[in-house]
């Protein structure tokens, strides 16, 4: 039966069953081949009660690829469809049962892409996400969306979600076409209920390295303040570390970011979420530093100048630097500043300093984040005075050894002061490279 139908163990196929006013549909992962020529198939007894189906159902089986025209059958639209049609789809009333998948891609990228494997209903607003950061594709960026709706009595991602570690690229075309193709990072946008994990709003996740979820979490906390939903880098669950998971098979060395956010979160800010994530990636593969440095003993500094950082892609003042080797060991020290001369107690206790240090890896062709640090300002014997905040410090660096290739690093920052009740007020902002003492 499988090979008829052109698919096999440990891929998707659709299940239907009923007509009229009975039928249902969704999808299910192959687990095992019966013997050939009985014409059974088992389902488990969540995967029944999943489709909402009768125990003793019969089924029609088809597996998830097809030509373009053949649209009953396959989880995706032919590529000649434009967005503007496919999201017509989403704005029906009912919802049509329906799975398609999209891949924005120019066939070359390697550098960046931005996927949701569960959009539409499934977990709203993921795919929404990955639009509004790239509507397009790019020479460096790609995306690759699952967008599904389900008019019956249950809900979408009980009848078309499949687990991030089980799709399977011969299932879904699309994602075949990249997989393979080591995208310096990948990224997965997800969703989950408020009670699968009440204590946080955002989970980063994924075998990105952790300084770099860090990195991740800390921009979109500062995306998110004042909203009460707290980011953790290291989730205690829906964590994302599998190998197997396709945002990890994707990337690099198997490094991919998987972002899940609660409902909470998606609802209400799924915008801010998607905005602070694509600054971010922007200030590694977007963003011409506005200094280049050269450190070879003595300190350096490079300064915005200003606030027009605050209006690109990246958000933040951006300065690359190269640590020349040294014959001794020479540690330096890495800081942002902002000037905090004549601030009142009120706007000095509201101005906030925030540096993340990437160093490059020529034989990665990518940015691996080294760490960070945040300083708020704290009024003291009547003038203001440069604070960490929280376990914050300065970030420390070694300069290569003699014979040893010079290291680049490119060092991303803001300055910003927090009114009570108004936006941020971008100031100008300093990174500084200093030999330790």
């Amino acid at each position: 039966m499988l090979t008829q139908l052109g698919t096999g163990v440990g891929r998707q196929v659709r299940v239907r069953t009923g007509s009229g006013a009975t039928f249902g549909e969704g999808l299910c992962t192959v687990t095992a081949a019966l013997d050939a020529g009985t014409g059974v198939v088992r389902m488990h007894t969540e995967g029944v009660t999943r489709l909402d189906m009768a125990p003793d159902a019969g089924v029609v089986l088809t597996a998830l690829h097809g030509t373009n025209n053949d649209k009953a059958g396959i989880t995706y639209h032919a590529p000649t469809e434009t967005e503007a049609e496919l999201n017509a789809l989403q704005a029906q009333s009912p919802k049509p049962n329906e799975l398609l998948e999209r891949l924005a891609d120019d066939g070359l990228n390697n550098t960046l892409i931005y996927t949701a494997p569960h959009g539409g209903s499934i977990e709203m607003q993921t795919a929404e996400q990955v639009e509004r950061i790239a509507p397009a594709s790019t020479p460096k960026v790609s995306t690759w969306r699952v967008k599904g709706w389900y008019a019956g009595t249950n809900n979408a991602k009980d009848h078309w979600h499949i687990t991030s570690t089980d799709l399977h690229e011969a299932s879904f075309p699309s994602l075949g076409n990249v997989l393979g193709r080591d995208f310096r990072y990948a990224v997965s946008f997800h969703g989950y209920s408020d009670a699968t994990y009440p204590d946080a709003g955002v989970l980063v996740g994924g075998r990105e390295d952790e300084v770099f979820r860090q990195g991740v979490a800390e921009v979109i906390t500062d995306a998110l303040r004042g909203k009460n939903l707290e980011v953790l880098h290291v989730p205690p669950k829906l964590a994302g570390f599998e190998p197997e998971n396709f945002v990890n098979r994707l990337a690099l060395d198997g490094k991919g970011l998987q972002i899940e956010q609660s409902n909470t979160a998606r609802v209400n800010h799924w915008d801010l979420i998607a905005d602070a994530v694509k600054a971010h990636y922007a200030c590694l593969i977007d963003t011409t530093a506005e200094d280049a440095l050269t450190v070879a003993g003595s300190a350096q500094t490079g300064s915005s100048n200003g606030t027009g950082y605050d209006s690109t892609g990246c958000k933040q003042y951006a300065a690359d630097f190269t640590v020349n080797a040294r014959a001794v060991p020479t540690p330096y020290r890495v800081s942002a500043s902002t000037s905090l001369a004549g601030l009142s107690q009120a706007d000095c206790t509201k101005t906030e300093w925030y540096l993340s240090l990437y160093r490059w890896s020529p034989s990665k062709a990518r940015y691996h984040r080294v760490g960070g640090s945040r300083g708020v300002g704290s009024y003291q014997t009547g003038s203001c005075q440069p604070a960490f905040k929280g376990t914050y410090g300065l970030v420390p660096i070694q300069a290569p050894s003699t014979g040893a290739p010079a290291d680049q690093y490119r060092a991303v920052a803001w300055a910003r002061r927090h009114p009570d009740s108004a936006p941020y007020v971008p100031l100008p902002v300093s990174v500084s490279v200093s030999p330790a003492p």
